[in-house]
């Protein structure tokens, strides 16, 4: 198991229980109509995050820095899914019962997001165009990183965003899972017209005007 890139038995931790993959569940809604028996459901788009517990065994001599290597998780790979990685967050409360021997057993409660993301993302570097199926299971939010000078066009699909990059020609980003745009650590959504992009669940074609686009695609399953 890593935490953040970081093996587990850095921190003289062993995994003792594995959480079970879990299917991600459908954020809906319930609507019920006056004269009808039981309820239609409504589907946001979206799903809810639940909860992941894995159980450690420590047999360093620092309980505290393990306990805070765990309590920092934020993108976490278990081994019975190892080409996958979930973003986490950690219950402020991590239960760390002392044994005889003077080990410690340690539950943490992880609440998990519901879509997990590739252990090693793929990056599509410094093109100009490429063609892609998405391997996902859901619709995804890319990170773009591109090149370019005065105005120029990035398509994805039917898509079409406008860049007004400066003269002489600078990179912007543009984050759509995060929400943000800069040039640097400049924000710079006045530069962009159009959607923050997403990739379907198709096959579609991905091209700029620009001199370089490398694209993080952030791929998404259930």
């Amino acid at each position: 198991m890593t935490i953040d890139g970081v093996d587990i038995a850095t921190y003289d931790l062993t995994l003792l229980k594995v959480p079970p993959v879990t299917k991600a569940e459908k954020r809906v809604r319930r609507i019920t109509i006056p004269g009808r028996s039981g309820f239609l459901t409504e589907w946001s788009g979206d799903y809810e995050s639940y909860v992941k517990e894995p159980e450690f065994l420590y047999t360093g001599s620092d309980i505290n820095e393990a306990l805070d290597f765990l309590r920092s998780a934020s993108l976490v790979i278990f081994p019975n899914e190892p080409d996958y990685a979930y973003a986490v967050r950690a219950d402020e409360k991590i239960d760390a019962v002392r044994e005889r021997s003077g080990i410690h057993k340690i539950t943490v409660s992880y609440i998990t997001e519901p879509l997990k993301r590739q252990a090693t993302e793929t990056i599509y570097a410094d093109l100009t165009t490429y063609s892609v199926t998405n391997p996902g299971t859901e619709i995804s939010y890319p990170k773009l990183v591109v090149t370019g000078a005065g105005e120029q066009t990035v398509t994805i699909g039917s898509q079409t965003l406008t860049i007004d990059f400066a003269i002489g020609g600078e990179t912007i980003t543009i984050d759509s899972l995060n929400g943000q745009i800069y040039s640097g650590t400049t924000n710079a959504w006045s530069k962009l017209t159009g959607d923050l992009p997403v990739f379907p669940v198709s096959t579609f074609t991905v091209s700029t005007t620009g001199t370089a686009l490398t694209v993080y695609p952030n791929w998404r399953w259930t």
